[in-house]
């Protein structure tokens, strides 16, 4: 330890005047006192940090694929033993160029790289600083059986960029969208939701914009059924999902493949005849609340204001506007599946319910999955049967977002409520209480999904060894209402109209018939995969809508707009 530092600190009487006068000589020793323990305090702050700083050591670095030397971006990397150690895990991912910087106590030795595809590697510190890693691919995957659009393919005979994630790879913890499952999992695909609406749709990227205008989201297939949504299946219901990234991947789907495809694996049924019925439930309880938000003035920073040559208007209240239009969201997931099988016979039944609170009063949704996935073998397994069914249904209440930015600048000052009970109305241009939007305007989603769909496939090995065909049937509906209302008592939508209220219905049925030859056979060291086929597929849309105004109560809502006066 250097003592010289202790010169470059000086220390002023900590006792004021007042206290000083009290006893001149008591009040010195007492000086004397503090400034010596306020001095040792800083010598020891000084000595941890150092400790602190000698403890510990910067290792940078970048992971690259042994194979073809380009960046591996998402990579896992973690201190081995670290858990034990500090009583955390001490990690990083690697960015978009492969690169990290990392921070590891020096009583800890070796690096853990992991990412999916390639086999984990354990990298000896040995005390450098600059530490480069090749993963190589795991080979012991390349036996693995990948889908990839109409049919099968052995890993190792697959020539496009596919990535598979698995179950047991899947993201753990709260996750209430199938989509939060693979964040972080694949290179090349972004998946982004900003902010904490849990309304809000997610962004769906791969391998950046492949165009502009049109869609640029990757298609999705569910079980086959191309178009798919993802709010149409539970996370706990999935087996697997299969990333196409390129166009040689995803050409099969033509030009909806464009900005590549998702091909999602739902779970079935085991065919064993000693299995008998399996029951799972997963049930979890989690809270989300607001962790940073924007600086605002109080109100009491808000009146010392003039004292700054700036003239405010007080209107003698105290409000944290925040504080009324945000709470402590609670959310609540209940999975049940019943599964189970014979030799010829699986199937798997599951009901997943989800209740999510948004941090925004009065906003969340809920929603009800349920699905049948239903296999059946016959003709010495050369027939397979198989059935799936599932059904959806979802309320949101959507919350308005501009009650965040009337809350930031709303006065603090002003009353949530005047002395009859009203919403407090302020004077000025573009200048609501935002607890009044809150309350006094409604938006509601509801929707339904009903899918449903059956392949036979057959083996004709015994007339053309290595051919077989299929037939695909698949039929969505969906059904979608949106309701809005804004109170006549509300100036913030519907200015002028004495309220406004709006429905609107929309409908779709999709339905999608397939057949499809595949041939795979092997000639000594020549291995030949065909498939060959026809795909029909049809789209209905239709919709309506109507809109009202200047409402005589607003006791209906949208509910009734025979109380309109205005349309």
């Amino acid at each position: 330890m250097n003592n010289n530092r202790l010169r470059k600190f000086s220390f002023p009487p900590l006792l004021s005047d007042s206290t000083r006068g009290l006893c001149a000589s008591c009040s010195g020793l007492l000086n004397r006192v503090l400034q010596f323990g306020l001095a040792l305090l800083v010598i020891v702050s000084l000595g941890f940090s150092d400790s602190y700083a000698q403890d510990r050591v910067t290792i940078t670095g970048t992971v690259t694929d042994a194979n073809d030397g380009s960046p591996v971006p998402g990579a896992n990397i973690t201190v081995e033993g670290s858990s034990e150690a500090v009583g955390t895990t001490i990690g990083t991912t690697t960015n978009r160029e492969g690169e990290f910087e990392l921070r590891v106590p020096n009583n800890l030795n070796v690096l853990v790289v992991s990412f999916i595809g390639y086999e984990t590697t354990r990298i000896q510190i040995d005390g450098r600083t600059e530490i480069n890693i090749e993963l190589n691919q795991d080979f012991a995957l390349l036996d693995d059986v990948v889908v990839i659009g109409y049919g099968v393919q052995d890993r190792r005979e697959i020539t496009s960029s596919v990535a598979s994630v698995d179950a047991g790879s899947f993201n753990r913890g709260n996750i209430n969208d199938a989509e939060e499952l693979l964040q972080g999992k694949v290179s090349g695909l972004q998946i982004t939701r900003p902010g904490g609406d849990p309304n809000a749709d997610f962004t769906i990227r791969l391998r950046g914009l492949s165009t502009i205008g049109a869609n640029q989201e990757p298609l999705i297939v569910i079980d086959g059924v191309p178009g798919a949504d993802f709010q149409s299946v539970d996370p706990n219901d999935i087996q697997s999902m299969e990333v196409l990234k390129d166009a040689s991947a995803a050409a099969i789907y033509g030009t909806r493949g464009a900005s590549g495809v998702i091909l999602v694996t739902t779970k079935s049924g085991t065919r064993a005849s000693d299995r008998g019925v399996s029951v799972n439930y997963n049930g979890q309880v989690s809270n989300s609340f607001v962790a940073n938000r924007y600086e605002t003035l109080t109100a009491e920073q808000y009146r010392s204001l003039p004292g700054l040559g700036i003239s405010i208007d007080d209107l003698g209240a105290s409000t944290d506007f925040w504080e009324e239009v945000t709470q402590n969201a609670y959310t609540q997931s209940h999975s049940l599946s019943v599964s189970g099988g014979d030799a010829q016979t699986s199937y798997r039944v599951s009901g997943n319910f989800r209740d999510v609170q948004g941090i925004q009063k009065g906003s969340g949704n809920d929603r009800l999955n349920a699905r049948l996935n239903l296999v059946h073998r016959a003709l010495d397994d050369r027939l397979t049967l198989t059935g799936n069914v599932s059904v959806t249904n979802r309320n949101q209440k959507i919350g308005l977002g501009e009650v965040f930015r009337y809350a930031t600048t709303f006065n603090p000052t002003a009353p949530v409520f005047n002395a009859d009970g009203s919403f407090f109305r302020a004077s000025g241009f573009d200048n609501f209480n935002p607890v009044a939007i809150n309350e006094l305007s409604t938006f509601d989603v509801e929707s339904s999904r009903f899918t449903m769909s059956l392949r036979g496939m057959y083996d004709f090995s015994d007339f053309v060894d290595g051919l077989s065909g299929s037939v695909f049937y698949s039929r969505e509906s969906e059904n979608f209402f949106t309701g809005q209302f804004y109170s006549k008592d509300l100036r913030f939508r519907g200015a002028g109209r004495n309220g406004l209220a709006s429905r609107e219905e929309n409908s779709g049925l999709d339905e999608l018939i397939e057949t499809t030859v595949n041939y795979r056979n092997s000639f000594g060291a020549v291995n030949v995969e065909s498939v060959a086929g026809y795909t029909y597929q049809e789209f209905e849309r239709q919709g309506q809508g109507a809109e009202g105004g200047n409402f005589s109560s607003d006791t209906f809502g949208y509910n009734n707009l025979s109380f309109a006066r205005d349309f």
